[in-house]
């Protein structure tokens, strides 16, 4: 008896062990938001105008997210 409860405890705490989460959730970065978004881009059947053009916009996107900062940390240290 005792070494059936012995071993359902085992049991029970190995799969409570293979539940846990032991990476949480994080939210994506701005420079893995911008590398998903060129991996999807390449994905898709576009012609090349079109892949140029949607690159561009994604790259100036994090060229203008760039400069916002900059700005933004420039104008924090001056107060």
């Amino acid at each position: 008896m005792a070494k059936a409860l012995i071993s359902v405890l085992f049991l029970s705490l190995a799969l409570a062990g293979c539940a846990s989460d032991y990476n949480p959730s994080r939210p994506y970065g701005e420079d893995e938001v911008r590398q998903l978004a060129l991996e999807d881009l390449a994905r898709r059947s576009l012609s090349f105008e079109e892949y140029q053009a949607k690159r561009q916009a994604i790259l100036q996107q994090q060229a203008e997210t760039t400069v916002s900062q900059t700005t933004a940390a420039g104008h924090s240290n001056a107060i």
